[in-house]
Parts: structure tokens; sequence; C-alpha cells
């Protein structure tokens, strides 16, 4: 991916299928914007990065959506009516890659008790954050030695 964008390539919804043939969904990078103006990577943490070592500091307006979200507190809630199952605190802990068996899952209980199995099962869907940017991330995915040669 990293390749595709120092080629010129940028990641818009028909792109990502190139590297996912076998996905039906082909979502943009998702980010999410708070009232304080900061903004997270919701999904796409992989295509961010191959975009910082690619080259390009910035995602171009083709390659991400933004959801505006009232507070941290209510990234950290269930929202059946909303369909938000997997509810983390983004400041510690970050959201796993594929969630599709645990959304499944949560829409065959009932809502009576979805919200103590969303509790219960959070493993299925988040961890602890270990990364805090995407310099770190890119680190992890390709070592520090790369991002050095990138950023030079």
């Amino acid at each position: 991916m990293t390749e595709y964008v120092l080629n010129g390539g940028i990641f818009t919804a028909e792109s990502v299928q190139l590297f996912h043939p076998e996905d039906t969904v082909f979502p943009l990078v998702q980010l999410s914007r708070f009232p304080d103006g900061s903004l997270y990577v919701h999904d796409g943490h992989h295509r961010a990065v191959s975009v910082w070592l690619g080259g390009r500091e910035v995602l171009v307006e083709e390659e991400y959506c933004i959801r505006d979200w009232p507070s941290l507190d209510s990234y950290a809630k269930p929202n059946l009516s909303a369909q938000w199952y997997t509810p983390f605190d983004l400041l510690t802990e970050v959201r796993l890659p594929d969630t599709r068996a645990f959304k499944s899952l949560v829409e065959e209980t009932s809502p009576e008790e979805a919200e103590a199995l969303i509790a219960r099962l959070k493993h299925m869907y988040a961890t602890a954050r270990e990364h805090w940017t995407m310099v770190e991330l890119a680190e992890a995915i390709r070592g520090p030695a790369f991002s050095a040669v990138v950023q030079a």
C-alpha cells in the first residue's frame, strides 16, 4: 500500500478494492471529530500509515469522511439505535480491525441483553492502545529504521 502511495495513488472507495477484492465493503478512512476539534482515525489506520510512509503528510479529500461526535464519552457508550455496538475509551483503547462477527452476535441478541453482552465481550472488539501517533504505528509496522528513512 505504501508503494501505491509512492506512485501517486490515493485511497478512494474504488481503489481500496485493489487491496481487498474479497471484501464487499470499501469504506473511506473514517475520522471521528469531537467538539474541541480533535480528530481521531476511527477506521483505516493502515491506509493512513501508508499515506504517511508514502511521503504525504495529509489525506486528500477523496480518501476520508468525518463523523462528528458530541463528546468523547459518547464514543465510550453503546448506542443500539445507532448500531454503535463497539464502544471504547478513545484515549486508552483502540477498536480491533474486524468486528463483523461481534456485531452480528449483538444483532442476534435481544435489546434487553445487548448492552450486557457488549460490556462482557469487549475483548472481541477493543484492546489497549499501544500507539499514539502515525509515526509510532508506522514504526510498529515497518520498524524505526524505515521510519527514519521516510522522514529524511
